[in-house]
């Protein structure tokens, strides 16, 4: 073996790293454990090499290169036609630079598919790792970005500079002269690590990063459940208090009746009538997640001094999951709430859920200042720290987005309008637009 099967051995753990990173844009949820998802690309990274040892045949490379794609997809959940997809769409990426390094930059245009390549340009081959490396680099910010992760420029710059810096190395090191090819091949292994290990870092950092947010997130989301569960025990005794003092208070009013005192008795009954409306709960749904994440929330702001109202037509056994729901109109409500508190008077939260054939709709109306931060059309946070307090935003439209639903959010100068429609069933075989949907429910 020359110095370019050996370079191809030892790069081809980056080369899988980067099929690595290509499956984990186009599927989120694995179905494997960890160690078995590992093993899978071990087993494939020393099987791929000993195909090209062996054979080198374009045409087989690319059978065999498709099929352990397609095998590799098991790894995650997916149906299969997302499965061909994606193995598709990789080999396709990849196929598309090695032409564009091989053709158009080295000038190699051999395209008999049936016998060896004969390629054998170490630049070439490392720049095709790079280059698939920067480009799978961009495909998952684009993905970050998409989910609401900011992106800085300086991010996007060092995507660019590390790997071309190092084709620059690479490139003066293949043309100079004197320098043994052991030094050549070393040099070249360390630049391929260094990249490697810069950016398997910044994914290491980004993962833990983002890993400390949802561990605040699920901190937050138990502090609201126990106030949840608060809310429900306080409901519940007060339940059996006025079950307890039922017949005393029948009694005592009894007795003014037989007594003919009546005035004394409507100044009880309205005593009473006082007491229970104090006891009274926003939400009366019989969902007791959603009673008590409403409950909870429109207390907070009747105490704020904000008039609210509920109107609720769900079924007590609603699919949606309690994290999702808790998620969903908990931010929903504190975002209303925050805004409708810069008002010095006139407050106002109005919410609605009402739920039809398999699709769950969601419109909450709140009164807010007027002022309305936007970037390409998607409205911001106008908290000063915009990387923290953005988090409710996201959430709620990664929510949406998990229920293949709609988000809209309108306003004029004094109303802010928020509609949700999430797809919680398959009742409805045809899923209508949201414009098709009733303006006001």
């Amino acid at each position: 073996m020359g110095i370019y099967d050996w370079i191809y051995i030892l790069t081809q753990p980056f080369a899988t790293y980067i099929i690595y990173k290509f499956m984990h844009i186009f599927f989120d949820e694995r179905q494997t454990t960890a160690k078995t998802e590992f093993m899978s690309y071990v087993i494939y990274n020393i099987f791929i090499t000993g195909v090209y040892l062996l054979l080198d045949i374009p045409i087989v490379i690319m059978l065999i290169s498709l099929i352990s794609f397609y095998s590799l997809t098991y790894n995650y959940n997916a149906k299969i036609m997302q499965r061909l997809l994606s193995t598709m769409l990789v080999y396709f990426s990849l196929m598309v630079v090695e032409i564009i390094i091989t053709q158009f930059l080295l000038g190699y245009s051999q395209l008999d598919v049936l016998v060896s390549r004969g390629f054998s340009s170490i630049f070439g081959l490392v720049t095709i790792k790079l280059i698939s490396f920067m480009l799978i680099l961009v495909l998952s910010n684009f993905k970050h970005m998409k989910k609401g992760v900011p992106i800085s420029i300086i991010n996007w710059v060092c995507i660019a500079l590390i790997p071309l810096a190092s084709l620059y190395i690479i490139l003066l090191l293949c043309q100079t002269e004197n320098i043994a090819p052991k030094y050549i091949f070393t040099a070249i292994l360390l630049l391929v690590a260094i990249n490697f290990s810069a950016f398997y870092l910044y994914d290491t950092i980004s993962a833990s990063f983002q890993m400390r947010i949802e561990k605040m997130q699920l901190i937050e989301q138990n502090k609201s459940y126990e106030r949840q569960f608060s809310v429900m025990k306080e409901a519940l005794e007060n339940t059996n208090v006025i079950r307890h003092d039922f017949k005393h208070h029948l009694a005592v009013i009894h007795c003014f009746v037989e007594l003919n005192q009546t005035e004394e008795c409507l100044s009880y009954l309205n005593k009473l009538s006082e007491w229970t409306d104090k006891q009274s709960l926003y939400a009366k749904s019989g969902h007791p997640i959603i009673d008590s994440i409403i409950n909870f929330k429109l207390d907070q702001a009747a105490a704020k001094k904000i008039s609210v109202s509920v109107r609720l037509q769900i079924p007590k056994d609603l699919e949606l999951s309690t994290f999702d729901l808790s998620t969903l109109l908990g931010n929903l409500l504190d975002n209303a709430i925050e805004a409708t508190c810069k008002l010095p008077e006139q407050r106002m939260i109005q919410l609605t859920i009402q739920y039809q054939k398999g699709i769950l709709l969601i419109q909450l109306k709140n009164s807010f200042n007027g002022i309305i931060r936007k970037s390409d059309n998607k409205i911001l946070t106008t908290k000063k720290d915009a990387k923290q307090h953005g988090i409710g935003l996201r959430r709620i439209s990664e929510v949406v987005e998990k229920y293949k639903g709609y988000l809209v959010m309108e306003n004029d100068d004094h109303i802010f309008l928020t509609k949700i429609m999430l797809y919680l069933s398959n009742e409805n075989q045809e899923k209508p637009e949201y414009d098709n949907l009733p303006t006001h429910f």
